[in-house]
């Protein structure tokens, strides 16, 4: 009986983009190999890359139409993809895999180009800077997954472009097996991925890792809770949290004006404040010690703080959990004038929890058992009566301390 050979080949380097090329060449002119069936485990923006890289090859699609065809038919996460966009571009068909015009005739694809004319759009990838993004994994396993390369490069390139973000990378399990074997499957996780965005260039300086085990489900998949094996999964993940923001707003001496390229990395920021629920942030100014003169210092780090306290609030940020103060040149980093800088500390960051009301469960106990206040539970779930009824799903917030 015939039988599927299977190779598992990322398609980012210009090897196993090669042996793509070959596979699907050898298929295409030898009617007894193949047909070779590609399955992306990236999702579209991998197999788009590929599909757009063989429209080049063999379908004498130009740059532009190999662009056109893979936005269409990607999402407006896909298409935040600069890298891939920029594979595409760069790619050159290879002579030893050209085919005849008749083959092409037979077997390309027919693809009217309605954007013809268009310039392609950078895209910043607006989604990889809220940071509320989970890489998966399978059971039991702690090994990067085929699937995550795509992105984490992606993410590393974002990181490395802004390297003002500090980063706590955060592993978590579901709750099958033991809570100990968990929590070190969960560093095991954080950790692959820590060294994975290293290995692509990432300071370490930027990122740190922990393990949280089970204890922070997405839904109400606890010890004791029959969940299905999809809903397990979506706790078998790693998540991406801010631990502190560090940005030299360039102020010139003894001003408080924000120049337009700092404005726009600020506009950045605010993105991601905003994708944050549970965040509290001091916006801390500093000055450099200039004259020496405290007074003055402290007066301008002040006014450096409030100034950015009230671009983002300008910007319709919710001002709620945020604060701003002066350092002066107290907390000197450079010993130069670098230290004419704005700091983001990170007061607290608390992380959303299911919880699902049980048989004796009322809110008072839930409010004691996680050091919360029973006003708190009620504003983050709407509540108008301290009534829970059991499988009720409350949403909780934590902080890590």
């Amino acid at each position: 009986p015939d039988t599927l050979k299977y190779y598992q080949l990322g398609g980012n380097t210009s090897s196993s983009l090669d042996s793509i090329l070959m596979f699907t060449y050898n298929s295409i002119i030898n009617k007894d190999i193949g047909p070779v069936y590609l399955h992306c485990w990236n999702g579209w923006h991998q197999s788009g890359f590929v599909s757009a890289v063989l429209l080049k090859q063999f379908c004498d699609f130009n740059t532009e139409s190999s662009l056109h065809y893979w936005e269409d038919c990607a999402d407006n996460w896909t298409r935040g993809y600069d890298r891939i966009r920029n594979a595409i571009r760069d790619f050159q068909p290879i002579e030893k895999y050209k085919i005849s015009t008749e083959i092409k005739n037979e077997i390309c694809p027919c693809y009217e180009d309605e954007r013809a004319n268009d310039v392609v759009v950078e895209n910043n990838n607006d989604e990889l800077k809220s940071l509320k993004i989970s890489v998966l994994f399978p059971s039991n396993i702690s090994d990067l997954p085929p699937s995550v390369s795509t992105f984490l490069d992606e993410y590393a390139a974002m990181l490395k472009e802004n390297n003002y973000l500090h980063i706590e990378i955060a592993g978590h399990t579901d709750v099958k097996g033991e809570k100990s074997q968990n929590l070190l499957l969960s560093e095991q996780r954080a950790k692959s991925v820590q060294d994975y965005l290293i290995l692509q260039g990432v300071d370490t300086s930027q990122l740190s890792y922990k393990g949280f085990g089970e204890e922070f489900p997405l839904n109400e998949c606890v010890e004791g809770v029959w969940c299905t094996e999809e809903k397990h999964a979506k706790n078998r993940r790693i998540e991406f949290n801010i631990s502190s923001i560090s940005y030299q707003v360039k102020f010139q001496k003894n001003s408080t004006i924000i120049n337009q390229k700092d404005k726009l990395v600020l506009n950045d920021i605010l993105m991601i404040l905003k994708s944050e629920e549970g965040i509290k942030i001091e916006i801390g100014g500093h000055a450099d010690k200039g004259t020496g003169d405290d007074f003055v210092n402290d007066n301008i780090s002040h006014l450096r703080a409030e100034r950015i306290y009230n671009y983002l609030k300008d910007k319709e940020m919710d001002m709620t959990n945020i604060t701003f103060k002066g350092y002066g040149s107290r907390m000197e980093k450079y010993g130069n004038e670098r230290d004419r800088r704005i700091e983001f500390k990170i007061l607290e960051n608390k992380r959303k929890e299911i919880y699902v009301v049980k048989k004796g469960d009322y809110l008072n106990k839930i409010a004691k058992q996680y050091g919360l206040k029973v006003l708190d539970i009620k504003e983050w779930n709407n509540l108008s009566s301290d009534h829970l009824s059991i499988g009720d799903k409350l949403i909780l917030y934590n902080s890590d301390e």
